[in-house]
């Protein structure tokens, strides 16, 4: 979690209960012109809140670390269940294909916000060998249920203050059964590396 905007957050959230206190009270006494300014600011400092609380979900980058650690087990043929471990209790994925990849978003600040890279899991998908064999390639969104759809349109359009770029990333490496992966992040994106035999036999025999 990006900590160092947590002390903007928290101020933001003093000024939006203090607005809302004065914008009750001008309601009360039906004083138009304060009840125009207060909402006004209420709506403003919602939107910063929101925009601010957005950026505190990513992870923080300040040098290159292990974000996810991958495990494939074989179910039949071509369909493998894959575990993935960020941190709490892994997640389980059934893919079809001969690849997975893991996609990530990231953002840059610009050098007067002295903040880190910062970045979100994305997509966790399946890929074939060969291109035109890929009809059962499997997709899931990592996406989580708190992302606000309006801040990431501001985002993506430049209009967040002090972001100096927003950018998404992937990495791919073969499914095979046992195979164990590590993948991580640094300012250049994304990274995979295998783990155990399974993994680095698997690499080595690869063709891409």
């Amino acid at each position: 979690m990006l900590y160092e905007l947590r002390w903007p957050l928290l101020i933001v959230i003093v000024l939006l209960l203090f607005c809302l206190w004065r914008l009750v009270a001008s309601i009360r006494s039906l004083k138009v012109l304060k009840i125009t300014a207060y909402g006004v600011l209420v709506s403003a400092l919602l939107m910063i809140g929101g925009m601010l609380y957005q950026l505190s979900l990513f992870e923080v980058l300040s040098y290159e670390a292990t974000v996810a650690t991958i495990r494939v087990e074989q179910d039949q043929g071509k369909r493998y269940y894959l575990y993935l471990d960020t941190g709490g209790t892994p997640r389980v994925f059934l893919l079809q294909g001969d690849e997975w990849r893991l996609e990530a978003r990231q953002v840059q600040f610009k050098p007067w916000l002295p903040l880190p890279v910062a970045f979100k899991l994305d997509r966790l998908s399946s890929r074939s060998a060969v291109p035109s064999a890929a009809d059962g390639a499997t997709e899931y969104s990592l996406r989580d249920d708190l992302e606000i759809r309006w801040f990431w349109r501001a985002l993506y359009r430049g209009w967040v203050p002090g972001v100096k770029t927003r950018y998404g990333g992937g990495v791919y490496m073969p499914m095979v059964d046992g195979a164990v992966y590590k993948v991580l992040a640094g300012r250049s994106g994304l990274l995979a590396e295998p783990v155990n035999q399974a993994a680095k036999s698997a690499v080595a025999g690869w063709s891409f």
